[in-house]
């Protein structure tokens, strides 16, 4: 009896400690994670901002843009769409852009549109590549080129822009993934049954298809970046530009505009369409698109190894068409040249990837360097191939090869001892390779 009644008081001593630690745990479990964010991130965010602009039409504002290189602003075709004469391609009013946390207001854009892409090719494509008036003595923010790179499939975003047309606003996103969108839509409706009508009512006044859900190469995401934030850049926490805020499914109850899901054009495609529309256009002059490419391909050179895979892309089309276009053996000259500049890393990467674009053509898969001096029709073609085989196939090929292979194998052999970290917390021999990989 002494013994059950001891045991019954330590049993009650006991209880409460394991009530109370079991509280403890769902507490843990239930809490919500708050978004968060490094401070280093932030101010990588908010440096990135000053390059983000509003686009004003006769000083109203219409919508957002950022500075991409040199004094070229990109933005969404359908910004300026409706101000914009098909047949000569020139935008009819004043069109104005703003830097507001650079306190400078009203910088005048070109009228003649640089490239204007609305509609789909291989992607959904709606942009603008807007020109500033030259004239303007304006110290302007960085381009945003070299920050571009391929957006992730999941995770969260950040978005810089001028929704509703006022301040410029910064909005924390999540990427609804492709599989996960009709579910996205489902839930929706079902957290928002009084909606239903106002909902029918937009769909049929805007005459919603829902196609951009149909298109895996689309972001898509729950954010209230409405009306004036088309054309804002989308970053993710590390500063990298992925994508470009381009439009929703939105709708009104009682004043308030709500947003069933909205979207973004992934930024790379939209490069690359830059990049061959600057080369091939007939309204642009041939020594303005000479210096317009050149200043593309600089800036776009000091950016993520996306962009160099981007460029031997971009390369490889140009070879397969060398002979369409008399610039495109002064392109094999500049990019050349680009390359000669950079450090050794950056060289080994882009020979291997314009190697890996160049084995993707029939024609030009396995090529030699006499091979490639075979193609030319022209003295200038020569000229130009002669110095991509000498690029391709240097003297010393056995240590331009090898340096990719050098740096891997390092990684591995550090990865199985599995000791010897460096001073980012990464260990040896990953650091070059992570380097080269990601940032170069």
């Amino acid at each position: 009896m002494i013994s059950t009644v001891q045991l019954e008081e330590d049993t009650t001593d006991q209880v409460p400690n394991e009530k109370e630690n079991q509280r403890e745990m769902h507490r843990k479990k239930g809490r919500k994670k708050r978004p968060s964010m490094k401070m280093s991130d932030m101010e990588t965010l908010h440096k990135l901002s000053m390059s983000v602009c509003q686009v004003c039409v006769c000083g109203r504002p219409c919508g957002s843009g950022f500075l991409l290189f040199g004094g070229f602003i990109l933005t969404n075709a359908h910004v300026v769409r409706n101000i914009r004469d098909s047949e000569t391609g020139r935008l009819l009013p004043s069109v104005t852009v703003t830097f507001e946390n650079l306190g400078i207001s009203e910088v005048h854009v070109e009228l003649k549109l640089i490239v204007y892409q609305h509609g789909s090719s291989h992607h959904v494509l709606d942009y603008a590549l807007l020109q500033l008036v030259e004239s303007q003595t304006i110290e302007l923010p960085p381009g945003l080129l070299s920050m571009c790179g391929q957006l992730p499939q999941h995770g969260e975003i950040y978005i810089i822009g001028y929704p509703g047309g006022g301040e410029k606003e910064v909005s924390l996103a999540v990427i609804v993934e492709f599989q996960k969108r009709a579910i996205a839509f489902s839930e929706y409706f079902r957290k928002n049954p009084g909606h239903i009508g106002a909902i029918i009512g937009a769909l049929l006044k805007e005459n919603w298809s829902f196609k951009e859900m149909e298109d895996p190469y689309l972001m898509t995401y729950d954010t209230s970046f409405l009306h004036g934030s088309s054309g804002s850049p989308v970053f993710l926490c590390n500063g990298r530009l992925v994508s470009m805020h381009t439009g929703g499914y939105s709708y009104e109850v009682d004043g308030e505009t709500y947003s069933i899901i909205e979207y973004a054009i992934p930024i790379m495609p939209v490069l690359e369409d830059i990049m061959w529309q600057l080369l091939n256009s007939k309204d642009i002059p041939m020594q303005q698109k000479l210096e317009y490419f050149t200043s593309f391909i600089g800036e776009a050179w000091k950016g993520f190894t996306d962009m160099i895979r981007m460029i031997a892309f971009c390369l490889t089309e140009v070879l397969m068409r060398l002979s369409e276009n008399q610039l495109h053996p002064l392109v094999l000259h500049v990019v050349l040249g680009a390359v000669e500049v950079t450090e050794k890393h950056a060289k080994t990467w882009f020979r291997k990837a314009l190697r890996e674009a160049m084995d993707m053509k029939p024609s030009l898969k396995g090529i030699s360097k006499q091979g490639l001096v075979d193609l030319a029709k022209t003295q200038e073609e020569q000229s130009s191939l002669h110095a991509l085989g000498q690029f391709l196939f240097p003297e010393n090929q056995r240590g331009a090869l090898t340096d990719i292979t050098v740096n891997t194998q390092g990684a591995n052999k550090w990865r199985k001892r599995g000791k010897g970290k460096n001073k980012g917390g990464g260990k040896r021999g990953e650091g070059t390779l992570r380097k080269g990989l990601y940032r170069l």
